[in-house]
């Protein structure tokens, strides 16, 4: 088989790049960078086809929804933000309070993300919601009197479960409900109001400090 060669080197950003993600079942490629911006990548076109301005801090994640074109990304500046390509415009969601700005983001579905914080904080948002809809504090417990960080942060796509690793050495699962729509208790008819939830539910000794975390089609494996 012939040897992987360099197939393009693409100028730009001004910064280290931070992140990367591809919109799903196309060759658009997504780069987040510590120069506040975001670019989008035509790989059949071999260029960038525009620059996404509005973080007033570096860009720390950026993540893609299953289908639908509006890239999420999260940065140093306390908010998320989802862009509105069609529309040349975007969404800012901010997690309120004391909160830090977030490190990691990943998509749920087309509706529904997660972000990872500094303060060690794991937030579910919905895309209608500009403030989280469920909050999971220490998600890695505190190590030195201070919470640990989530550094890296997957979810699968369309479905309930993420991962999230950190510098305790584990990476920890979690089931995740949205909560689209009401829930139905047994005999008392449906609730007005539904409730989202982050549940832990399995951990995975990994020494070391985790930086990047993927979870490989269906959740059957994940890569740390």
């Amino acid at each position: 088989a012939p040897s992987p060669r360099l197939a393009e080197v693409f100028s730009g950003h001004k910064g280290p790049v931070t992140s990367l993600a591809f919109r799903p079942s196309t060759l658009r490629l997504f780069s987040a960078s510590s120069d506040r911006c975001l670019r989008q990548i035509g790989l059949e076109e071999m260029t960038t086809i525009e620059t996404l301005y509005g973080h007033q801090a570096p860009v720390s994640g950026v993540s893609c929804p299953p289908r639908r074109d509006r890239p999420i990304s999260c940065g140093r500046d306390r908010t998320l933000r989802a862009w509105k390509l069609e529309e040349e415009s975007h969404l800012i969601y901010r997690p309120g309070g004391d909160a830090s700005g977030a490190e990691c983001v990943a998509c749920l579905s087309d509706d529904a993300f997660l972000s990872g914080h500094e303060d060690g904080s794991l937030r579910l948002w919905r895309a209608e919601k500009r403030k989280p809809v469920a909050t999971a504090k220490e998600a890695h417990g505190r190590g030195g009197g201070v919470p640990r960080g989530v550094a890296a942060l997957s979810a699968l796509p369309n479905g309930d479960l993420a991962v999230t690793g950190s510098c305790d050495g584990y990476l920890r699962l979690w089931r995740v409900d949205a909560a689209s729509k009401p829930r139905t208790k047994s005999g008392s008819g449906p609730n007005k109001k539904a409730v989202a939830t982050l549940e832990e539910i399995a951990r995975i000794p990994v020494p070391g400090y985790v930086n990047s975390v993927q979870l490989g089609p269906a959740g059957k494996f994940l890569v740390a």
